[in-house]
């Protein structure tokens, strides 16, 4: 799954460049249509908002999550275009865990001149046996865990509605 996805990704980018660069709304919309459904949306929200989500009442739910993806979807399209073509992602075998629940998918990003860097999916089968990514730990760091420890001390100070009023103008700021 995440091999398939990043080929298409890249083949996609390879193929029309130049038109995606022109119009990030169709960026967008392909990074939505290709890169999204791979993702356990509803899952990285639970995780990311921690004991937030408890007391969230589901609108709060539904607009922190539609909100995250958005911003998720602007960061995935920018950083594309850093791929130069030069880069190499090498897969590892993958990793079972948690009876087969969790499948952890290492990988390595490997740049001219460069140490590679370890990238790891941590991929979620759901009930209908399809796997989703959870969370990516780049260099051993959670991108789970980085968002929750730092949209949780603004949750603390200013409260969820504030976050997420706050990832909604990063948004229309990146459009």
């Amino acid at each position: 799954m995440i091999h398939s996805t990043v080929s298409r990704v890249l083949a996609e980018l390879a193929d029309r460049r130049v038109e995606l660069e022109s119009d990030f709304a169709l960026l967008y919309a392909l990074v939505d249509e290709i890169v999204v459904p791979q993702i356990a949306l509803q899952k990285v929200s639970r995780l990311i908002l921690g004991r937030h989500w408890k007391g969230a009442s589901e609108a709060q739910r539904e607009r922190f999550t539609r909100s995250f993806k958005d911003l998720l979807i602007r960061s995935y399209a920018i950083t594309m275009f850093e791929y130069t073509g030069k880069e190499e992602l090498r897969y590892s075998p993958v990793e079972l865990k948690n009876e087969g629940r969790i499948a952890v998918v290492p990988t390595q990003l490997v740049m001219p001149g460069q140490t590679p860097v370890p990238v790891a999916y941590y991929c979620l089968r759901g009930k209908a046996g399809i796997w989703k990514i959870y969370d990516i730990q780049i260099d051993g760091i959670s991108l789970i865990i980085s968002y929750r420890n730092q949209y949780d001390q603004y949750i603390d100070t200013h409260g969820l509605d504030a976050l997420i009023e706050s990832l909604q103008s990063k948004i229309a700021e990146i459009n």
